[in-house]
């Protein structure tokens, strides 16, 4: 549009019916990538009517660094932590372009792009290990609310990795991931109630968030549910219901439940109960 009128001073010659109406959807547009807080770098759209270039959105930047990310981390062994084996050039300048991303949607207010960058700090993966940025970013996309960062966030403080030890800090964290379902969460935080750490010792509570992460399929607390049934710690002993959770851990691969259940075969402490 802006081709067809003369400009004396910035102001434009009388805009015909049909350029008021293309020009009210470029403003909208605009305002729309505006509201998002678009910045100037990265992918660039163009509005479908006038072809103007819009600056990208937080969800674009996410997007495009995840791609980008994924592709790298296919290629690469795993190790405990998360980390990857060393990085060619090419992909330390992938990773540096990936991290600008996510950077630039993370100050857009983008959550995930918050939590990816603490996590990728926190495990080392793809970048130098760094528990103090893990700290910033985690704790940004956990003060929104993401219940994977704040249960991460929760571990931080579990472990005092990159800030002071401090269980109380933790049970905070596991307990908002775990009231959002987080099955992780929900399983450390009854480990927090069954050991007294942070937290008044409560067995009850500990069988309480160690089922829900067990009903979830969580195979770590369906062994350590099977473990309280045995005991009878915040449970009525119940070896039947000890062997129905040990069982269902051990068919998921959880070697230490699979053990479990071939000593107690081996000794034939529980054959009574096999069929069950």
């Amino acid at each position: 549009m802006a081709a067809r009128h003369r400009v004396e001073g910035g102001s434009w010659k009388p805009r015909t019916p049909s350029e008021e109406e293309n020009m009210a959807h470029v403003i909208e547009l605009w305002t729309d990538a505006a509201n998002q807080g678009a910045s100037e770098e990265g992918v660039q759209q163009a509005c479908p009517l006038c072809r103007t270039l819009l600056p990208p959105g937080p969800e674009q930047l996410f997007e495009d660094a995840a791609c980008l990310y994924v592709r790298m981390a296919a290629g690469h062994y795993r190790a405990a932590e998360g980390s990857w084996k060393p990085l060619t050039n090419f992909e330390e300048k992938n990773m540096a372009h990936v991290v600008e991303l996510w950077t630039n949607a993370a100050k857009q207010g983008h959550i995930r792009a918050k939590h990816n960058l603490g996590t990728i700090y926190y495990y080392g993966s793809g970048v130098a290990q760094d528990y103090k940025k893990a700290v910033q970013w985690t704790r940004k996309a956990a003060d929104q609310g993401f219940a994977d960062a704040q249960y991460i966030l929760g571990n931080i403080y579990f472990d005092g990795d990159g800030v002071s030890q401090d269980y109380n800090e933790a049970v905070q964290w596991y307990q908002k991931a775990a009231d959002q379902g987080d099955p992780g969460a929900q399983y450390d935080l009854g480990n927090m109630y069954r050991d007294g750490k942070g937290v008044a010792q409560d067995y009850k509570k500990a069988v309480q968030w160690t089922r829900k992460a067990a009903d979830q399929g969580f195979a770590d607390a369906q062994y350590n549910l099977g473990t309280m049934c045995r005991d009878g710690k915040g449970v009525a002993q119940d070896y039947k219901k000890a062997l129905q959770w040990y069982r269902k851990a051990a068919d998921q691969g959880l070697a230490i439940a699979q053990c479990s259940l071939g000593n107690k075969y081996f000794t034939g402490e529980w054959l009574s109960y096999r069929a069950l």
